[in-house]
């Protein structure tokens, strides 16, 4: 019998692969050089950050990091919260 993902896991699986595609929206307009273009896109990067990463992020970082610690996974901890400062900045 097959293991499924939890339905929690399978939306933070998703938000994940949305985030991937607003970088890659965000870096396709830096592509095209047309200054409109980008103001644009990055009002609207910051906008789907603000509303779907942000709130993913919190997620992680209040209820899945907790779980990571216990298991000592500290380079798993330290790539997450990495990429996450990263992303924020």
């Amino acid at each position: 019998m097959p293991l499924h993902r939890s339905v929690f896991l399978k939306k933070l699986s998703h938000d994940h692969h949305h985030g991937l595609l607003i970088g890659l929206r965000a870096r396709k307009a830096a592509a095209t050089g047309d200054a409109s273009v980008i103001a644009s896109t990055w009002i609207e990067t910051e906008r789907r950050f603000a509303a779907e990463l942000e709130p993913h992020f919190h997620v992680e970082e209040r209820f899945i990091l907790p779980g990571l610690v216990a298991r000592g996974m500290t380079d798993f901890i330290r790539q997450l919260t990495d990429e996450h400062a990263e992303l924020r900045a």
